[in-house]
Formats: C-alpha cells, structure tokens, sequence
C-alpha cells in the first residue's frame, strides 16, 4: 500500500490514458483517468533485501554476541545504563528489553511539546535517546553485521540495478 501511494503521487489521477474512439473523444479509460500501475512483491518468507527471517535473526543474535555484545565499549556503556532501565521501563510500561523502540516516539512528543510520562524528567528522555542512538551506531559500524545481515544484499541489489541501467540491458524503468 506504501508503494501504490507513492506511485500514486507519481502519477496522480488525471494523468492516465484516454480512449480514442469514433463515438467518443478523448474518453477516460479508468474513472478520474487513475493510472494503475503493477506493484510486483516477493512472499515475506523469500524476502532476503528488507526483512529479516528467523534464520537470518538467529543469525544476527549470533554476530552481535560475538562482534558487539563482548566487547569492552558496549560492556561499560550497559553497566552505566542498566541501573537506569527498571525505572524507564517501569515510566514507559514496555518492558526493559524493549525499551530502544520507546525513544523515537519520546523525541517526537518533546519536538511536538506533547506531555511526557510523568515518571520521566527531560534528563531522562535525553539519556534514553542518547542511548539508543549510541546502541545503533555501535551495531552498525560493524561491517559484518551490516554486510552479512542488515542492507549487503540490498546495496548488492542496488548495485546490480544501477548496473543494468547503465549499460541498458534492463526493461525496468523504476524500482522503489
């Protein structure tokens, strides 16, 4: 649905095709002259470019124990947080575990001046984004996660499509 709006912005009704007949002129093929355009998806379970499979997360919890978890920044950097996480959790209602996917929401309810959980001081909703923001680029600057799990097969993909499109050895006109 994301991508058929996209398209739709793209080409926005009025500017699909017109029949041309003998009885008619310039009659609209489809009301409002919308322009269908085919939509071509892969089954979530074949999905290797965006989401990530069982397979693929058993995988990544692997890497990140041996590439990120053990090393001595992200030991320190978690024993100065986790005294902070049963209040935080207990603030925000989700569970400490799940505590990174509170702070997007956080940052835009201080940009909205939209009231924060009582139990949270602005200290604290500046430390937990921090953190969080700290935790992914911590994950991400590793080359084996991010090349292994997390975007190589799409950026290959990409790499392919820019490719093809150089040297014109593809029908596709657009790919989102």
């Amino acid at each position: 649905m994301s991508t058929e709006c996209v398209l739709m912005g793209l080409y926005p009704p009025g500017t699909g095709p017109l029949v041309k007949n003998s009885f008619l002129s310039n009659l609209s093929a489809l009301p409002y002259r919308y322009q269908t355009i085919p939509v071509h998806t892969v089954p979530e379970n074949q999905d290797d470019l965006l989401l990530l499979t069982n397979d693929t997360a058993s995988h990544l919890n692997k890497l990140l124990k041996k590439h990120v978890y053990s090393t001595a920044e992200w030991k320190k950097k978690m024993a100065e947080l986790k005294p902070h996480f049963p209040a935080w959790s207990k603030a925000t209602g989700v569970p400490e575990e799940q505590l990174d996917q509170v702070t997007d929401p956080l940052f835009i309810y201080q940009l909205k001046h939209i009231l924060l959980p009582k139990a949270l001081s602005k200290h604290d909703v500046a430390e937990m984004i921090h953190a969080t923001d700290w935790m992914a680029v911590t994950i991400f600057k590793n080359k084996t996660i991010g090349n292994a799990i997390l975007g190589g097969n799409l950026l290959k993909r990409i790499a392919l499509y820019l490719q093809e499109a150089t040297t014109q050895n593809t029908s596709l006109k657009y790919v989102l």
